[in-house]
């Protein structure tokens, strides 16, 4: 959700950004982002993901969560879902009226589930129990990469608040974004040039994880060929 939005009010304001997910974390429900690595992380699977959430801002009430997309570093196993509990109307801004809520296009959970490719409306307990399964199903130890992780960790942590913590998902998540400014200017291009393509739509949680697994094949044949 949040690359494009920052793209239109700089670099400089993501990094200033006032707003901090903190007092949702609580003490113990998220450890530190771990920044954009070229380290060896062979023995973990990469997941790349985002929300869409009622409120940037946040300031009459807590943002809630509308959807979730994650795809997997190969690509073959997706997971969407739209929350049909979480939230009313009457939460969301006029930017999500306008720019997320029309995209919303998810249908009812099918009797017959495919684990590898989730796209559905669902409870929040539902969306809990199919994500558990569909990371089970990945059979490896599996990190969630985000290009805003201070806000969509929060979302992953409510979800199992109080229930139980799937076995392999890394209680730490990973950002996307890397940390020379350089190289940050030419990943938000290619951001652009992925939009620009039209087969993603902004601001979908699906198209959006999309986007940055994509981003990240350009960015690790880049590293590569360096």
């Amino acid at each position: 959700m949040f690359a494009p939005f920052f793209i239109a009010m700089g670099w400089g304001a993501a990094l200033a950004f006032p707003i901090s997910f903190t007092k949702w974390y609580g003490s113990g429900g998220v450890s530190k982002v771990t920044k954009h690595s070229s380290g060896d992380r062979s023995l973990s699977t990469k997941v790349f993901f985002d929300t869409e959430f009622t409120d940037l801002l946040g300031i009459a009430q807590d943002p809630a969560l509308i959807s979730i997309g994650l795809i997997t570093e190969d690509g073959k196993r997706t997971f969407y879902a739209e929350l049909t509990d979480t939230y009313t109307l009457e939460q969301c801004s006029d930017f999500v009226h306008a720019g997320v809520l029309p995209l919303l296009d998810a249908p009812e959970l099918p009797e017959v589930l495919d684990l590898t490719a989730i796209y559905a409306r669902v409870s929040a307990t539902q969306c809990r129990d199919l994500l558990t399964q569909w990371l089970e199903q990945g059979g490896k130890h599996t990190e969630l990469w985000s290009d805003a992780p201070s806000y969509d960790w929060h979302f992953v942590v409510e979800l199992f608040h109080e229930h139980v913590w799937p076995d392999l998902l890394s209680r730490t998540p990973r950002s996307c974004l890397p940390t020379e400014e350089a190289s940050v200017s030419r990943r938000f291009r290619y951001v652009e040039q992925m939009y620009a393509t039209q087969r993603f739509r902004r601001h979908h949680a699906m198209d959006d994880a999309r986007v940055n697994r994509e981003v990240w094949l350009v960015e690790s044949a880049e590293r590569q060929r360096s």
